[in-house]
């Protein structure tokens, strides 16, 4: 009986190595062709054409097949690219190549790009647009394959970069040559995609940072006016998004450090204070695909234009969004991330996740005295940065002053940053009275020497 079932046991074993041998090596796994598939291949290709042109003098051999490259199946058709000699050598001249919305560049004319299957051979692009392919996929092969991240452009300041929005009718075109768009109009370093949005109804929005040559408000300036003179853009600005440090020159200039009851003196606030403010979470990006596979799980290996530790699905009842969690968290990693995938077709809408803030109401910049039984300010109002307050004195004594400034652009109250002065109210001073002061003792001296110079000379005349 054991002889029985270790026989059973040893014939099984040879079936199943038997059937996996008889399993075509899947050359998909590892893009590499046997050399049994590249000589069916050759010979396929050179009859294949042969069957096209018939009438050539000189026929197709499986010897025209050059550098023959395999790039994976799809839809059960296996990808290929490789150089057709027939007819002899050619000149080596890149050849740039637009397939669904991706650019390939081939390095000769003579390269053919292509799906094989069963003895036949259609080009990439025929494929693609008789639906053998979809998009997503040609999205696949060209960026495994074809797509070469650009070197870094280097990183910008708040002194050299400023933003600007696009007009709808304008997106696609300035789309199409990110870099070159204004490339006449300015001196840059550099052009980033800040955000796209693709929305329904030709809902479109494009956010430009252009990185100027030259850093100073007074080329800022220039460029902007350039900018919002141009048809294309909507508006430009400067956003000071770059982090850095907190700068606080706040100081509180009065006319008079003292103020009589019943009088007043005004205060208002000089310097500077700049604060960052975090326009967008530093670990993260969000995309909209144009057609996204809800049966698909979306890894880090489909975006590979950056580098992608992780991938999370948020819905809602009108689109379903991805957020791509950097490797390396920061804020240029996000904004150049942003940047390398404006330009996917796949991708419809690219942008940094904001961060939350609270905009419900207008906020007025704080003035506060410490004892408002001393004093108060007797204009109190809408108090905005350097605008000036009135304090009125009510009693003698010493106030503190505090200044807190409201930043409205990011409903901010910068209360970490006060500013305050010490003011001291006085007994007001009564009024003179009369001669009983030395000053009414000197009009008086002045009057009497008048008066005796008016009568010497009087009498000197009579004696005359």
């Amino acid at each position: 009986m054991k002889k029985i079932k270790f026989k059973f046991c040893t014939l099984m074993l040879l079936i199943i190595a038997l059937c996996l041998c008889a399993v075509p090596v899947a050359a998909a796994n590892d893009n590499q062709l046997t050399e049994e598939q590249e000589t069916q291949i050759k010979e396929d290709y050179a009859a294949w054409m042969n069957g096209l042109y018939p009438d050539e003098e000189e026929p197709w051999e499986p010897e025209d097949v050059g550098q023959l490259k395999y790039y994976g199946d799809y839809n059960e058709y296996m990808v290929l690219e490789f150089n057709d000699w027939h007819g002899g050598d050619t000149l080596c001249v890149v050849v740039e190549r637009h397939i669904a919305g991706y650019v390939f560049e081939l390095a000769n004319p003579i390269t053919v790009l292509c799906v094989y299957k069963d003895g036949e051979f259609i080009d990439l692009e025929v494929a693609y647009e008789d639906g053998l392919l979809t998009q997503w996929q040609i999205r696949e092969i060209n960026l495994n394959y074809f797509y070469v991240r650009p070197e870094s452009q280097g990183e910008w300041t708040n002194d050299n970069s400023i933003y600007a929005s696009i007009k709808p009718k304008y997106v696609d075109e300035v789309l199409q040559n990110v870099s070159g768009a204004f490339a006449d109009l300015l001196d840059l370093k550099a052009t980033y995609v800040t955000e796209k949005y693709f929305g329904d109804d030709l809902d479109y929005y494009l956010s430009l940072r252009l990185v100027l040559s030259k850093s100073g408000q007074a080329e800022m300036d220039s460029a902007i006016a350039k900018l919002n003179a141009d048809k294309r853009v909507e508006y430009a600005r400067i956003y000071d998004d770059v982090p850095f440090e907190t700068i606080n020159t706040q100081s509180l200039v009065a006319s008079s450090n003292t103020v009589e009851v019943g009088d007043t003196i005004t205060v208002r606030p000089e310097g500077e204070l700049k604060i960052y403010f975090q326009p967008f979470m530093f670990d993260y990006i969000v995309v909209e695909l144009a057609e996204y596979d809800s049966g698909k799980e979306y890894t880090p290996d489909d975006f590979p234009q950056f580098d992608i530790a992780s991938i999370e699905k948020r819905g809602c009842s009108w689109a379903c969004y991805l957020c791509l969690t950097l490797e390396e968290p920061g804020y240029f990693n996000v904004c150049k991330a942003v940047n390398a995938f404006a330009t996917d077709p796949a991708i419809q809408s690219v942008w940094p996740n904001a961060c939350d803030g609270d905009e419900d109401e207008y906020l007025n910049s704080l003035w506060k005295i410490s004892d408002t039984s001393i004093a108060y300010i007797s204009d109190m109002g809408l108090h905005l940065e350097y605008e000036e307050v009135t304090i009125k004195g009510l009693k003698p004594g010493k106030i503190t002053l505090t200044y807190v400034r409201a930043f409205n652009d990011h409903y901010y109250m910068a209360d970490d940053y006060p500013v305050t002065c010490e003011i001291t109210v006085t007994e007001a001073v009564a009024p003179p009275t009369g001669g009983s002061s030395p000053a009414g003792w000197a009009a008086l001296g002045i009057l009497a020497v008048a008066l005796l110079s008016v009568s010497i000379l009087s009498k000197k005349k009579s004696f005359a």
